[in-house]
């Protein structure tokens, strides 16, 4: 047994005994750890959300559930979704279940993880419950929106719509259909606009001062290997303006690629928001 491993049981073992002996300390470590939490010290709320899950067994569901926030705010998604499973594993009553299911699912959505959240959809089992069965299509809706299935993503919306109080299908058939084009959309022929005109394929994205700047750069090329050319002749300006020259003709082809699928990602990602702010006004 390592000295360290000594160490952590007699550690565990004093405070065992420390919170037999008084009664409230686990519940004064348990408001000291959402004091911390509050105080933005993540890591040290987690250490002390641990303690008191470990002695606790009163105050061990709740912390189940800090845990899960705390390392969601420290960005550690698998984390936190295992401390949510754990809360799921430990609560008894079924709606909390649920309630914490839910929680998980829109963790994974939160954190681009559409595939994770569908998943655990299909898997979700509840008792029938109509604010559960508006989550669970809400929560299909968007996850399928995410994974690009618009034709599935519409056909829960229109489940979800016999709860809204006005639905207006125009309008939602409107952000699917420009959704379904902007993911149609064949973003290897602004490469092709690059490769014939350099910077045509970032101003047809719309980065203007980006496709200027290319078509800029490579025309001075251009013209200095001509110079140079003519002066030098063929092998001196091969050997010297080449890499140079392919270079940045070919990184200007790749940064127009790049860009129209920053721009397709960024279409989506605002039809998106959009659908979600219709979909909050029509539930609230």
């Amino acid at each position: 047994m390592t000295m360290y491993s000594l160490k952590c049981i007699v550690f565990s073992v004093c405070l065992f005994l420390t919170l037999s002996s008084h009664s409230q300390t686990a519940e004064d470590v348990y408001k000291y750890a959402i004091n911390l939490y509050n105080s933005g010290k993540y890591r040290q709320s987690i250490i002390e959300f641990k303690r008191v899950a470990l002695f606790s067994d009163t105050l061990s569901d709740s912390c189940f559930l800090w845990l899960a926030v705390c390392n969601t705010k420290l960005n550690s998604i698998e984390e936190a979704a295992a401390w949510y499973e754990k809360a799921i594993e430990a609560v008894k009553d079924d709606s909390i279940k649920t309630e914490i299911a839910f929680r998980k699912i829109n963790l994974r959505l939160s954190h681009n993880q559409p595939i994770y959240a569908l998943t655990e959809l299909n898997e979700l089992k509840f008792k029938p419950s109509l604010y559960f069965e508006k989550k669970k299509l809400f929560y299909l809706a968007i996850s399928t929106f995410l994974l690009d299935d618009y034709e599935s993503s519409e056909q829960y919306m229109h489940a979800l719509s016999t709860h809204f109080t006005c639905y207006d299908s125009t309008l939602v058939a409107g952000i699917y259909d420009r959704a379904a084009r902007n993911y149609r959309k064949n973003t290897k022929v602004y490469s092709v606009f690059s490769a014939i005109i350099p910077g045509s394929g970032q101003m047809a994205s719309g980065a203007y001062r980006d496709g200027i700047n290319s078509f800029l750069l490579n025309a001075a090329i251009v013209t200095l290997d001509i110079y140079t050319f003519s002066r030098l002749g063929f092998f001196d300006t091969f050997l010297s303006l080449f890499p140079i020259t392919k270079r940045y003709y070919f990184s200007n082809i790749t940064k127009a690629h790049e860009l129209a699928e920053l721009k397709k990602e960024e279409s989506k990602i605002n039809l998106y928001n959009y659908l979600l702010e219709y979909i909050d006004a029509q539930l609230n």
